[in-house]
């Protein structure tokens, strides 16, 4: 409505709320464009009428659409902006604000600035009792720790996660048992007032008592009325409380489910390598640990050969592609319930079930050939770059090893496959002990 009046008969400082309300309206729909439109009109104003606090906001909006649009460079230029009006004017809400948005940039850009904004964003949280805030902060952090495979660090944080989230669920559900309380308050004042005028009425009817045989009668009419509306209150009390209580469960087990979510998701995290989504060492020997059919398993250790040079010529970024492409390799030759695990840097396990030893070969074979027909990244100098692999295979057979020895076994028959000259599938044997 601001907007479709002339400008004249909307004070600027509605008008300038408005616009600020649309952009951030608009960015949430992913209507760029317009939120940029508004969000700069807003900003305008605030400039324009000296409203350092009001502009910083606005201008941590304009950063927000310039980040969901791709454009690093400008969202850093109203981030920093944004961080300087709220130093400015001493807001603590803003000035956290800013520092987490400052922060989620620098992850993709320059994650050494990235930790020192979240960590000082947390402190500030923490001193002025900002959950969200703080909550932001946090999340930041994880995913730092993460990118820097600091997994136990990344750990604590999610813990500490998890206790502020509960914080804020708690300080909301505390804020909204006030409001029942407060309901509850009234209507036993109002019972309470019920009862007064009951008992007024009580006493009048007993001063009438003597007088009129026929009002005491119309009396008892009126009291038996007043008995059946307190019992009404009464009910209405009992359903409140029955309410609070149906609240209350349903509270509780919504927490109940969050938090094994998240337990869920932490446990994800803790076996899997987050580089190419498959089982990490620790995942890996916790599933074998747990249901290993030593006649019935076959194991597969692959490494990549000369894969130092790949990150030396081509950068970790390369190394990391490579990784992933490898690993999708392997996993398009094998069967949906076959177990694949990063055993070490470039080092993989493949753990078959119910396979003759033909048919674990041919997987080798098939996973071999493909790697080596395969190109990882983009051709440098007019060259694609290409890798091999050699393997280890060992089958437990009816020898009833354990997980252990069968690794071990597949290990050394690895080695052999390397001292061949790698690009090779060497099966275990007695010979190679």
């Amino acid at each position: 409505v601001s907007l479709t009046l002339p400008q004249d008969q909307v004070p600027l400082k509605t008008l300038a709320t408005s616009y600020r309300e649309i952009a951030f309206i608009e960015l949430e729909l992913k209507h760029y464009d317009v939120a940029l439109n508004m969000a700069s009109k807003a900003y305008k104003v605030y400039k324009e009428n000296n409203n350092p606090s009001k502009q910083s906001i606005t201008a941590r909006i304009i950063g927000e659409v310039y980040y969901q649009k791709r454009n690093p460079s400008k969202a850093l230029t109203f981030y920093q902006e944004a961080l300087s009006l709220a130093t400015e004017t001493s807001s603590q809400v803003d000035h956290v604000k800013a520092l987490n948005k400052l922060g989620e940039l620098y992850i993709e850009t320059d994650e050494l600035k990235a930790k020192p904004l979240f960590l000082e964003a947390l402190g500030i949280s923490e001193d002025a009792s900002l959950l969200p805030e703080k909550a932001a902060a946090y999340r930041g952090l994880i995913k730092l720790e993460q990118h820097a495979e600091n997994y136990k660090k990344a750990l604590d944080y999610s813990k500490q996660l998890t206790a502020t989230t509960e914080q804020i669920y708690q300080s909301r559900e505390q804020r909204r048992l006030v409001v029942e309380k407060a309901k509850l308050d009234s209507h036993i004042m109002e019972t309470e007032l019920i009862s007064l005028r009951e008992q007024s009425s009580y006493d009048k009817l007993a001063l009438e008592k003597n007088n009129n045989k026929i009002k005491i009668s119309q009396q008892k009419n009126m009291i038996a009325e007043l008995e059946l509306s307190k019992n009404r209150y009464a009910t209405l009390l009992l359903a409140i409380l029955l309410f609070l209580c149906v609240c209350a469960a349903i509270y509780f087990y919504r927490t109940l489910g969050l938090s094994r979510k998240h337990n869920k998701v932490l446990d994800y995290q803790a076996t899997h390598d987050p580089l190419t989504d498959s089982l990490n060492r620790r995942g890996l020997f916790n599933i074998i640990e747990q249901d290993f059919k030593t006649d019935k398993n076959s194991v597969i250790l692959a490494d990549i050969d000369h894969f130092k040079s790949v990150n030396d010529t081509f950068g970790h970024d390369a190394g990391d592609e490579v990784l992933r492409a490898f690993v999708d390799i392997i996993k398009s030759c094998v069967r949906d319930n076959d177990i694949v695990a990063r055993f070490g840097g470039e080092e993989f396990c493949i753990v078959l079930t119910d396979l003759e030893q033909s048919r674990v070969e041919r997987i080798a074979e098939n996973i071999r050939f493909k790697t080596e027909a395969a190109e990882f990244i983009k051709p440098v100098n007019g060259l694609p770059l290409t890798i091999t692999c050699s393997f280890g295979v060992a089958l437990a057979g009816d020898n009833h090893v354990l997980p252990t020895e069968l690794i071990s076994q597949a290990d050394k028959a690895l080695y052999k496959a390397k001292e061949k000259g790698r690009n090779k599938v060497v099966v275990w044997s007695n010979d190679l002990a």
